[in-house]
């Protein structure tokens, strides 16, 4: 099985997340939900040394900032890390493909956008990407 697949950039956007996209699915009942997308950065990641921060922005906020070095590195180049705070607990991947694009995804236990459509940003160092997406609730 391979994970190739993989759609080149075409931004020439500097010190931003190119062509990041976002999904958002919410799991009422279990007030769970979960946020993932791509994106290609335009100058390298290290994690060891870089700030990575996500918010979930609507009627309803959710912000998590992870201090570098926060994520340990998995099989088939991907990282991950948890966070527990403000009552949510949060954990997060960040994969790489062998293209240069990255996946990312978040599950946030205890968190429920209000409303949608949300705003998911994500920062790594000194890059961000920002979409605006509805919501998939059931």
């Amino acid at each position: 099985m391979s994970l190739r697949q993989c759609t080149m950039a075409n931004s020439s956007a500097s010190d931003g997340l190119r062509s990041f996209s976002a999904h958002v699915i919410v799991d009422k009942e279990i007030n769970y939900t979960i946020v993932g997308g791509r994106f290609s950065p335009s100058i390298n990641i290290d994690l060891s040394s870089q700030v990575v921060s996500l918010s979930v922005a609507n009627t309803d906020r959710f912000r998590l900032s992870l201090p570098a070095g926060s994520f340990r590195k998995t099989g088939l180049d991907g990282y991950v890390a948890s966070d527990t705070s403000n009552s949510h607990k949060t954990d997060i991947l960040l994969q790489l493909f062998s293209c240069g694009d990255w996946a990312y995804s978040a599950g946030i236990e205890g968190f429920g956008p209000g409303s949608t459509p949300v705003t998911i940003s994500l920062t790594i160092g000194s890059q961000a990407g920002s979409a605006t997406v509805e919501v998939f609730a059931f």
